[in-house]
């Protein structure tokens, strides 16, 4: 087979991989000069280091996401006992003023000012709570933030060290894309789930690039509505 100027290189890589060996022809050499043979790597051989380079970084992503995974579930528990325990609180005090209106001598007229100040208060303290937070008032974001400070403390204590997890989620995917690349070069099928070896590999990893993708979207529709 001979390849013309025009073809394109992922055509020759493809091409050259299956014969696994291409011929190069130079012009006017001696005779026993004018022909090079240069064999072709096949696709596991090109990507075996970049390879064994995911299997080792998945080991220690595998690593900290057991134990991430672990604290991420207690904060999450303890932040529905929150919840209900909040719950509980506004169930008391539902049953109080009941008491306090219907049951007493204190009636309507001595209760509506109570739970007047009462509510306002709540206003006041959820204003002020979203100016030290700069946080969007309500019932998710506030779960969403006992989420959050409930998993700083695990993650401390657990010594989770965040930048290291983000830095081997952000190598982890570049070497997945480079190897992606080849084996889109190679025309092969590379079982990516056999070198990131566990599942929870792999879903993370598919989850930060979800986020990225769903980050740059909202990008790009910010841009176009500011072009517009």
């Amino acid at each position: 087979m001979r390849w013309s100027q025009a073809t394109e290189v992922g055509d020759f890589i493809r091409d050259a991989a299956r014969a696994r060996e291409f011929i190069v022809t130079i012009e006017g050499a001696p005779a026993g000069l004018g022909q090079i043979r240069v064999a072709v790597p096949s696709f596991n051989e090109r990507t075996y280091y970049l390879r064994m380079r995911l299997r080792k970084l998945s080991r220690r992503i595998q690593t900290l996401a057991e134990i991430k995974e672990t604290c991420d579930a207690l904060a999450h528990r303890g932040a529905q006992r929150v919840a209900i325990g909040g719950f509980g609180i506004l169930s008391v005090w539902w049953f109080t003023v009941y008491k306090l209106t219907f049951e007493t001598d204190l009636g309507w007229d001595t209760m509506e000012p109570v739970t007047y100040l009462v509510s306002l208060s709540t206003l006041m303290g959820g204003y002020l709570w979203f100016l030290y937070h700069n946080r969007e008032i309500s019932y998710k974001s506030a779960l969403d933030f006992t989420v959050s400070a409930r998993q700083k403390k695990l993650y401390q204590l657990h010594k989770v060290d965040l930048q290291l997890w983000e830095s081997l989620i952000d190598e982890g995917n570049s070497l997945r894309r480079e190897i992606k690349n080849i084996a889109a070069e190679y025309d092969a099928e590379w079982n990516e789930r056999a070198d990131e070896q566990d599942r929870r590999v792999t879903e993370v990893l598919k989850s930060e690039r979800r986020q990225k993708n769903n980050k740059q979207h909202e990008s790009d529709d910010k841009d176009d509505k500011d072009d517009d």
